[in-house]
């Protein structure tokens, strides 16, 4: 058994990767509605984040809890990660038309040599 700072460090460890993770996942998902990305690249983003979660996780418990996997440790991460998720997601929804409506200009914009026009007047 660890001491009350070493279970407190544990906690805060995983607190942090939870709420890394659900910052991630909601980044994802913003730019998955904004600009709509590929299902593979979306998959694979979502697939990096989660894993490199995973490795902290299993770092975190190898290195500060002597590799003891105890099921608490699901607990925090899980609910940092929905809580954070959910926070940035309501941040970031109103935002998704403006972002839509910067990359429809931004793909205009690359047609008939808008920009040199636009520069020359």
């Amino acid at each position: 058994m660890t001491d009350a700072g070493t279970q407190f460090a544990i906690l805060c460890c995983l607190s942090a990767t939870g709420t890394a993770v659900g910052a991630a996942l909601s980044a994802i998902n913003f730019v998955d509605k904004a600009v709509h990305i590929n299902a593979v690249v979306r998959f694979f983003a979502e697939f990096l984040s989660v894993g490199t979660a995973g490795l902290c996780l299993w770092l975190i418990i190898l290195y500060m809890n002597n590799g003891e996997i105890r099921l608490f440790f699901a607990v925090p991460t899980t609910a940092f990660s929905m809580f954070s998720y959910i926070c940035i997601s309501k941040l970031l929804n109103p935002l998704i038309p403006g972002c839509k409506s910067a990359a429809k200009r931004f793909a205009n914009s690359r047609k008939g040599k808008f920009i040199a026009r636009y520069i020359l007047k």
